[in-house]
């Protein structure tokens, strides 16, 4: 088997609003009826990439179907419901264990990219599948629901924190719906039920969260649920934050929680009537990623992590 690496382009999502002074306490603004949004915040490259499921490897062939299903633009000209390739370009960061996890196929391998066509050398045509990002499944099973792409952008408003809108995208599709959440208690993946956090952690970053499912009343019900292999963060930024805002273990009579928006968080209310330490990543950028902590219905603090040195700066106190 041979394939080789390309470099990787993540398009960057650029900030929606710049924000107001901090100095301010003000309640969270919300949307009245999420579901019906239309918000979709997929960047450029994203939204003109091509997700596709890959099927079979030969020596030299490679095989994909179309994720969502349709037909695919094969490089040979034809559209059709696979198209097969000589050659796989995945991305610089894409190293041993990445390859292993996506080519063994022992889960469901999605790869975001284009087909290409060049000449080599010998004016051979080689045909090429080039992968900017690549995802798998923790088996080979696969659900009956559509596959969307999970992001997030933040609403323009006067005083921060400002709310957080979360889109559900049909991937290979343009159609998006304005989503409240995501819940991950029956996904296939039990890791994702016993730590929803890393749900969460995936949908705050560029690529977003690749997750199958469907829509009721404004939530998207997972099901299937992709890691994300490549690209890498520069940095863990979730833990940078976690280690920042939350006191790890969480002292007696209280929990650490993250949500999806400050909305959320402020509205929880503990069963076990513990102190709840709360942290929600509010914004981002080419730069940094911006967190809001808070403790029960109160924000106390917003801050940003660098996705580079993953360095915090505190911008706000309540």
């Amino acid at each position: 088997m041979s394939f080789s690496f390309g470099l990787r382009a993540v398009a960057s999502f650029a900030s929606l609003a710049s924000l107001a002074s901090l100095t301010a306490c003000a309640a969270p603004q919300t949307t009245t009826d999420a579901e019906n949004l239309d918000v979709s915040n997929a960047s450029a490259t994203a939204a003109t990439s091509t997700y596709a499921r890959l099927e079979q490897i030969a020596p030299g062939a490679y095989t994909f179907s179309r994720v969502n299903g349709g037909k695919l633009h094969c490089p040979n000209g034809t559209h059709a419901a696979t198209c097969t390739v000589s050659k796989l370009d995945l991305p610089a960061d894409c190293g041993w264990e990445c390859q292993d996890g996506l080519l063994s196929l022992q889960g469901v391998t999605v790869l975001r990219g284009d087909f290409k066509t060049a000449y080599d050398a010998s004016h051979h045509k080689v045909t090429t599948f080039a992968a900017l990002a690549g995802f798998d499944t923790i088996d080979a099973t696969l659900g009956t629901h559509p596959v969307y792409r999970v992001t997030q952008h933040v609403a323009p408003c006067l005083v921060a924190p400002c709310p957080v809108l979360t889109t559900a995208t049909r991937v290979n599709d343009s159609s998006s719906r304005g989503i409240t959440r995501v819940d991950f208690s029956h996904a296939h993946d039990t890791n994702y039920v016993i730590d929803p956090s890393r749900g969460i952690a995936q949908i705050a970053r560029p690529e977003g969260l690749v997750v199958s499912g469907s829509i009721v009343s404004g939530v998207l019900e997972a099901d299937r649920v992709w890691r994300q292999w490549t690209p890498e963060a520069d940095c863990d930024v979730p833990a940078a934050a976690r280690a920042f805002f939350f006191k790890t273990p969480a002292p007696q009579g209280e929990v650490n929680l993250e949500f999806a928006t400050t909305l959320a968080a402020e509205s929880y209310v503990d069963p076990q009537h513990r102190t709840v330490n709360w942290l929600v990543r509010t914004d981002k950028n080419a730069l940094a990623i911006a967190y809001t902590g808070g403790f029960n219905d109160l924000w106390a603090q917003t801050f940003t992590v660098s996705t580079t040195t993953c360095a915090v700066t505190l911008t706000g106190e309540h």
